[in-house]
């Protein structure tokens, strides 16, 4: 009877929460054949479903800072039938063909303006500062995982999805992302393990937010690191708008490193790596004179927030109190690197 009640239920649900129960099953099955024990796919799993909304919502910021553009090429044809010109060059290497079979042979030239479309920037390098001090509670570390985790998956379907777009079935974008955690001292995340595939990696990284604690709050030897992960090569594809570089610190604030940490954040900006910082004293802090959740305004007014934050990061910073609000807050600090997509004439 349990078994027939379970299939009355599945034939009564739609077509979407079908979907939604097969995504579901085959996230929890790649937790547990990537090793995740019990309570770890729980904590994922309640990450994944808290940031679904906010998943889709990143990505489609991702269209606003990767364009296309359409570039002319001149390209030679050689043919055997059709063309402006012989090339008498091509006759006697090509003499036994035309022989056997001259349908085949290529003696003929001329040239066509062709238009190709390509993407501008080609790759994005995404790195991320979580905060891992000792000053971080848990509601402060689970709104970090939260943010991270949303924004990295974002990228990561935009970037699948324009492999499913393409007629090579390739993305055209690269993606590059990491993690460098801090407090007293740095870590590269994951902690004390490396880890190739991707997923596997962001999942491991994200329950080391919750876990790992590193002590004091010195977030410029991340900022230091992060600039380090940035060759020469980079720095002149970013040059070139073939790399759009972004560094995020996610933090609840304070910094025991405040006029190092100010120089880099200038030092990054000025290179063109978009280097930006996002406190979160906790999503839905609650404004004991309303008996509510602030709202973006209001947080922006409270004293006990301002502090090393806002001399630290100034235009490059907001305050997040909620992840509903994290696409908003991205769109504002990477005003910048947003470009519009060329149209084709």
């Amino acid at each position: 009877m349990e078994k027939l009640g379970k299939i009355f239920v599945d034939k009564q649900k739609s077509n979407d929460e079908k979907q939604k129960d097969l995504k579901d099953s085959l996230f929890a099955k790649g937790l547990e054949a990537a090793g995740f024990n019990e309570e770890e796919q729980n904590t994922l799993r309640e990450i994944e479903k808290a940031t679904q909304e906010a998943i889709q919502d990143v990505k489609e910021i991702w269209k606003r800072f990767v364009r296309k553009e359409y570039v002319e090429e001149t390209v030679e044809i050689t043919r055997h039938k059709f063309g402006s010109s012989v090339d008498s060059s091509l006759i006697a290497s090509q003499a036994a063909t035309i022989l056997e079979d001259p349908e085949r042979s290529k003696i003929m030239k001329r040239y066509e303006t062709e238009l190709r479309e390509i993407i501008k920037p080609k790759s994005i390098k995404l790195i991320f500062l979580p905060d891992l001090s000792g000053s971080m509670g848990e509601d402060e570390r689970r709104a970090v995982q939260e943010a991270c985790y949303a924004v990295s998956k974002s990228l990561y379907l935009f970037r699948d999805e324009m492999a499913v777009n393409s007629e090579k079935g390739k993305s055209p974008l690269q993606v590059e992302t990491a993690m460098i955690g801090f407090g007293s001292t740095t870590s590269i995340l994951p902690h004390e393990k490396e880890i190739k595939e991707e997923n596997t990696r962001l999942n491991r990284s994200i329950l080391d937010i919750g876990s790992v604690n590193l002590g004091g709050t010195r977030n410029a030897k991340a900022l230091e690191k992060a600039r380090d992960m940035f060759t020469a090569n980079d720095l002149e594809k970013i040059k070139a708008t073939e790399l759009l570089a972004i560094v995020i610190e996610i933090t609840d604030g304070e910094t025991e490193t405040e006029v190092e940490s100010i120089k880099l954040v200038d030092e990054l900006n000025t290179k063109g790596i978009f280097t930006k910082g996002i406190k979160i004293p906790g999503f839905n802090m609650i404004n004991e004179k309303t008996n509510k959740p602030y709202t973006p305004e209001e947080l922006e007014q409270v004293e006990s927030l301002r502090g090393t934050f806002e001399r630290v990061y100034r235009q490059h910073g907001k305050t997040l109190s909620a992840l509903k609000q994290l696409k908003s807050v991205l769109l504002k600090l990477l005003a910048k690197a947003e470009s519009k997509e060329v149209k084709k004439p």
